[in-house]
């Protein structure tokens, strides 16, 4: 941006019980700007559902 500021990404999830705690940790160490979403959607790298279906049907766990 030419002014010598570095910028960086953090990504969190937090509850939204956490939140705002969450965001005075960050102003603690120094974050200005903090841009908040609500997570709509969250896909893990194996679906426990999947697994529980599997093994339901006998089969080997996924």
């Amino acid at each position: 941006n030419g002014t010598g500021d570095q910028w960086f990404t953090i990504t969190l999830i937090l509850s939204n019980k956490s939140l705002l705690q969450g965001i005075n940790v960050l102003r603690e160490h120094g974050a200005t700007d903090v841009v908040v979403a609500p997570v709509r959607y969250l896909f893990l790298d194996r679906s426990p559902t999947f697994k529980r279906l599997c093994l339901a049907l006998g089969g080997e766990q996924a």
